[in-house]
């Protein structure tokens, strides 16, 4: 009895010297956080290189970032590595409120990034846009870009001959309120935006760099121009975890 008892708590300790070392480590890793050693967005080291710098197994670094993750200190991109999290952007909601507007005042960049551009008829989208069926549109594929790093991906629909070669434009100024001046489109206003939240789809995730279970908002938003005269409607599929929305009352 007396052995066994002995090897008994040998193991347990050896498991309670495990569990506090990667505590420890990912105190350590807080620390580089905390006082700037990694800037947000910055990319950190492998877990390789981690579990050689602190003279561990990569299943214990992989413990500690986990815990990292699930306090939203770091994230993972598949096949990039590991990055900082950058502070959320807060996004006020409103008939005219652009979340562009919110990235600036933050000294943060946030553009458009094309993806493909075809035209197509108004079946589903014909309806919001007030068209009937089988009116032409420019359809956009695009990714939203915060700080170099893709957050959003969108379908944009522009009613054709309306906004012919409006593409080029959001290409050329990474705005579609810039691209739409050159339509005589001064203001953009929301009609309306519907919320809900989702997951990615494998592409999405793929397209993104994230996995299945990030959580996403999908944003369905009409746009009109100061006639009241619909002229955009876009599905946005946002990664959640980058802004934050507010709604005033």
């Amino acid at each position: 009895m007396g052995p066994r008892q002995t090897v008994h708590r040998s193991n347990a300790d050896r498991r309670s010297s495990s569990l506090s070392r990667w505590r420890q480590i990912q105190g350590e890793l807080e620390a580089w956080l905390a006082n700037g050693r990694f800037a947000p967005g910055s990319k950190l080291p492998t877990e390789e290189e981690l579990a050689q710098h602190f003279a561990v197994h990569r299943h214990t670094i992989r413990r500690a970032v986990q815990q990292l993750k699930q306090n939203e200190l770091v994230r993972v991109e598949q096949g990039k590595g590991m990055f900082v999290c950058e502070p959320s952007l807060s996004y006020r909601i409103g008939r005219t409120t652009k979340l562009s507007s919110a990235a600036r005042m933050l000294g943060r960049s946030l553009r458009y990034r094309l993806i493909s551009v075809d035209q197509v008829r108004a079946i589903r989208f014909g309806t919001p846009l007030a068209l009937p069926k089988g009116h032409p549109l420019i359809r956009i594929r695009m990714a939203r870009v915060l700080d170099g790093r893709d957050i959003a991906l969108m379908w944009c629909y522009f009613p054709l001959p309306r906004f012919n070669g409006i593409a080029q434009w959001i290409a050329s100024t990474g705005s579609v309120s810039a691209a739409m001046k050159r339509y005589g489109v001064e203001e953009i206003s929301r009609k309306s935006l519907r919320i809900r939240a989702t997951n990615p789809t494998a592409q999405e995730a793929k397209v993104l760099g994230i996995e299945r279970s990030t959580p996403m908002l999908e944003l369905t938003h009409l746009a009109i121009d100061e006639k009241n005269i619909p002229i955009e409607f876009t599905v946005s599929t946002y990664d959640g975890r980058y802004f934050d929305i507010l709604f005033d009352f």
